[in-house]
Formats: C-alpha cells, sequence, structure tokens
C-alpha cells in the first residue's frame, strides 16, 4: 500500500469541534462517570475497572457528555503518556470526562473518528506528543492550537474505512493471541510450586528429619545496612531485583568499588554454590550462585553457606522455596509497609532434610523440571513481547506503507 499520494490537512479544518473537558475534585456515589487520565490505556482503549463518579448537573452532562464516534484525546499526562488517545463507542449511561482530555468530533464526511484515533495512537508511539508538549514539574500538556494544528493525512473516506477495518481485526486477534498468551504464562508459573508440592508434600518427605537452615549452615549474614556509592563500572552490587527465577541475574546491576567491595564481604564473601535469600520487600526467594564472577550484594539479600557435607545447596533452595517454607516467611516476617525478615528468623526456618545422597538425586530431577519451566517462562516471555510490538508495527505499515523501515 503506498501512501505517497495521501493529502495533508491541518487538523483544525477536518473537525467541527475540539472541547475540553471539567475539573472536579468532588465525588458522589450517585454522580455521573468521569474519565480519568488512567481510563485510557496506551493501547488506544478504555479501562472501565475504576471509573470515578463526580456530581453534575444537566447542563453540563450535555456540554460534557460522550457519544459514539468522539475521539479522546489526553491532552495532559506525565510526558510520556500524554497524547494517548481512544475511540468512545458507547457505555451504558452518560459519561462525561475531565478536563485532562480533549473531545475531537470530526467532519465524518471527510474524515473518519476511528481513522483519526488511529492515526492518533500511532503519533504517540512516534513520540510526537513527548516532542511538542509543554512541560512543567510532574506534568506536561499539548496545547490546543498545537493539536488542532497538526497536518493528519487524508485519503479517500472509503481508504480511511478500508484501513480502519483492517487495522480493527488485527487488533481483535492480537487481543486474543495475547489473551491465550497470558493463560499460558500463568500456567508455566504454577508449576515450579506444583513440582515442589510434588517433592516436599510426598509420603517419602514426611519420613525426612527436621532441621532448622541455621542447623545446617556455617554462615548466615546479609549485606551492608548502608547504601554505597555507586560507580559506572566496578564489582556488580546485587539487591533482590537481581536475583530471577533462581538465577543470580547481573545484566542490569549497579556497581561499587572494589574497596566497597572488599570491606563489605570480609563479613561474608558470595561464592558458588552458596545460597542467596531475600530478605526485605519481596520475601523468601532463594537462589544458588553459579556465577564465579565476585559481587558484593545489599542488606535486602541474606548470604547462606551451607555445610556441603550434610547439606545440598540446590536442594535446600528448593526447599526453601517450597509451600511449607513460604508459610513460615509470612509467619516470620515482619513489617506493616515493606515487609522484612531478620536473620534469626531465617536461621529459624525449618525444612525436611534426607540423605546427602537423597538430596542429591532429588536435586538433579528438580534442577532438569526446574529449568524446563524457566525456559518456557522465557519463550513464553518473547512471545508476548512479539504481540505487543505488533500493534505498532501495523500502525507502521498502515500509516506509512508496508515499505516503511522497522
Amino acid at each position: 500500500m503506498s501512501t505517497a499520494n495521501w493529502k495533508r490537512v491541518r487538523l483544525g479544518d477536518v473537525i467541527v469541534d475540539a472541547q475540553a473537558g471539567f475539573a472536579s475534585g468532588e465525588r458522589s456515589p450517585n454522580g455521573v462517570p468521569q474519565l480519568r487520565m488512567n481510563n485510557v490505556t496506551d493501547r488506544g482503549t478504555f479501562d472501565w475497572t475504576s471509573v470515578l463518579r463526580v456530581p453534575a448537573d444537566a447542563e453540563t452532562v450535555e456540554a460534557y457528555s460522550l457519544r459514539r464516534g468522539d475521539v479522546l484525546f489526553n491532552n495532559t499526562n506525565s510526558t510520556a503518556l500524554v497524547g494517548k488517545s481512544a475511540l468512545f463507542t458507547e457505555y451504558d449511561e452518560h459519561i462525561v470526562y475531565s478536563n485532562h482530555f480533549t473531545r475531537i468530533r470530526t467532519d465524518s464526511s471527510r474524515l473518519l473518528p476511528e481513522f483519526l484515533a488511529l492515526w492518533l495512537q500511532f503519533q504517540w508511539r512516534l513520540r510526537l506528543f513527548e516532542n511538542i508538549c509543554n512541560r512543567w514539574i510532574g506534568q506536561s500538556a499539548v496545547q490546543r492550537d498545537k493539536l488542532l494544528a497538526l497536518e493528519v493525512p487524508l485519503p479517500p473516506i472509503d481508504e480511511q474505512a478500508r484501513i480502519a477495518a483492517d487495522i480493527r481485526d488485527k487488533f481483535e486477534r492480537i487481543d486474543r493471541a495475547r489473551a491465550v498468551a497470558a493463560a499460558q504464562l500463568e500456567a508455566a508459573k504454577a508449576l515450579p510450586s506444583a513440582y515442589l508440592r510434588e517433592v516436599f508434600e510426598s509420603p517419602e518427605a514426611q519420613e525426612w528429619p527436621i532441621v532448622t537452615v541455621g542447623g545446617i549452615a556455617r554462615l548466615i549474614v546479609d549485606g551492608p545496612h548502608v547504601t554505597p556509592t555507586y560507580q559506572p563500572r566496578g564489582v556488580p552490587f546485587v539487591t533482590v531485583r537481581n536475583i530471577v527465577r533462581r538465577t543470580v541475574d547481573l545484566r542490569e546491576v549497579s556497581y561499587i568499588s572494589k574497596e566497597d567491595h572488599a570491606e563489605f564481604s570480609s563479613r561474608g564473601r558470595a561464592e558458588r554454590a552458596d545460597i542467596l535469600y531475600t530478605k526485605d520487600g519481596t520475601l523468601g526467594i532463594p537462589c544458588v550462585v553459579d556465577t564465579a564472577e565476585e559481587f558484593s550484594f545489599f542488606v535486602s539479600v541474606a548470604l547462606i553457606k551451607l555445610k556441603r557435607e550434610i547439606a545440598n545447596s540446590f536442594f535446600v533452595a528448593c526447599a526453601l522455596e517450597s509451600p511449607q517454607v513460604l508459610k513460615q516467611v509470612g509467619l516470620l516476617s515482619a513489617g506493616a509497609g515493606l515487609k522484612h525478615m531478620v536473620l534469626k528468623s531465617i536461621r529459624s526456618l525449618t525444612i525436611p532434610l534426607p540423605q546427602l545422597d537423597r538430596q542429591e538425586t532429588i536435586a538433579g530431577v528438580l534442577r532438569d523440571k526446574l529449568g524446563g519451566t524457566s525456559n518456557l517462562t522465557n519463550l513464553l516471555d518473547k512471545h508476548a513481547a512479539a504481540l505487543g510490538s505488533l500493534p505498532a508495527r501495523f500502525l507502521r505499515e498502515a500509516f506509512h506503507g508496508t515499505e516503511a523501515e522497522e
């Protein structure tokens, strides 16, 4: 499809109305629903899960109601989100909109509203509005005159209708595929717990001796209780966010100096086959260190060095991730807001522990199963990301032609 011959016109010349909404700091359970910034998604749809009701008289409702075919342009938001747009189709009662929006009604004999909404969404993805907005601290806005001065493409009406219908069909298919992918991802994420329950809730496990983590460890320490001075490069400094799916992820990590690392690791140096355990914020996530690269870790992470003659690191890490231990974590964690565990609580956690050779056999089986689910989850994550990139691709093809650069 070629877009080279499309006419371009000033947006203000092909609309019949551009009306800003109204502000209301009041709430009323019997009021009229009012759309706010959070009700328009970055995918050009409406989110109806949390719509506020505000008091409004009949005259206000008449002036600011939305009707089928209105395009709602988010004129005020954060810099990254300003310019989100959506096509209004229907709601089960009168609905109005806040002053963070501009309601656009097109001259539909020249410009179809569904075509305009898609074009505005495409411009938002191109960061046009980020570039033309006025910026203040915490807020940005696209002024009405800048919005109406935009040059919009104006192919023939039948071509606009065909493009809008084609993109709508593609978006609907993407939504169905994303729903399937999301269900598959949730199922994959549930597999590790199922595998761990299969082991640690088995009749065999009921016969294993119960030990405390402190009793099978030769050292349990956490990281420094101070925030270090970060550097552009140096020694990796691991926090909770770097413990991902039972591994230490050093791809996006902060760095500290060698001097700080030497000081911090004097209490305990993380080595291959040690266990890291999250103890602040997101609690109870273990991982076995599988790298020889040196790193330090923050106070939010505990280091567990096991007595290797009696305990297999991977087995113990799996036990720490089992539902039974996570229940203990919930009972032992402290804090009304940000949850945290003290080292004493970690030492007191109890796990079932068979003989070392049995631990090693079970660890091998679990390593294969959990590794497989991790690979599956990674594939599904990539699939979801690929589906998420399709709307931008389809919009680009529609408005720049199929030969447009990726």
